[in-house]
């Protein structure tokens, strides 16, 4: 039992270091996100928005770089918890989303924000003009 206790409480410490990943990287695309709908000037010179969403994006395969480590991790780490759980009563199973599944979502709001912030530059354009 107190291994079980052990690998839990070291599942639970790098369940929350990979939760803090997805808050920064939430943080990040939402301030990037309010930056361009109240930033007109942004949006006005196409040199500055791809400077804008190149920095985002480099900071996106940062971000994703360290995640998908951690969530590798987080699924081995899984393993030895739900290894060591037969003796626990009431304890069903661990089941942490596969890197596959994490990335398919993380590419698919980093490619939503930046077609997004794209269309509204150029809706916004148009409408100047």
């Amino acid at each position: 039992m107190c291994e079980f206790n052990d690998f839990m409480g070291v599942y639970q410490a790098h369940y929350a270091q990979v939760d803090g990943l997805w808050k920064y990287f939430q943080a990040v695309t939402m301030a990037v996100v309010g930056w361009v709908i109240v930033n007109d000037k942004l949006l006005q010179s196409r040199l500055k928005l791809i400077a804008f969403l190149l920095g985002y994006l480099i900071f996106c395969v940062g971000n994703y770089s360290a995640l998908r480590v951690g969530q590798g991790q987080l699924l081995m780490l899984e393993k030895v918890v739900n290894e060591n759980s037969s003796s626990v009563k009431g304890f069903s199973e661990l089941k942490a989303l596969s890197v596959d599944e994490i990335s398919i979502f993380y590419g698919g709001v980093v490619l939503a924000v930046v077609v997004g912030v794209s269309l509204l530059a150029r809706l916004k354009k148009t409408l100047v003009e």
